[in-house]
């Protein structure tokens, strides 16, 4: 998002999932549909054990 911004692009960050290693997903504002169904998704992701798993795997090198 940062380099978008940067670029002028209209991108508006709305926040970030995880700690302050966050990623974030794109998509149109009024599609509160997707966004309550990725936020689903993100929450069962991130209460699975096994997420702490591959986050220390692949982001905490």
């Amino acid at each position: 998002a940062d380099d978008a911004i940067s670029k002028g692009r209209a991108v508006k960050k709305a926040g970030v999932h995880g700690k302050p290693d966050g990623f974030g997903v794109a998509l149109r504002k009024d599609d509160n549909e997707l966004r309550a169904l990725i936020d689903e998704g993100y929450r069962k992701l991130m209460a699975d054990p096994y997420w702490q798993e591959l986050q220390k795997k692949y982001l905490h090198k």
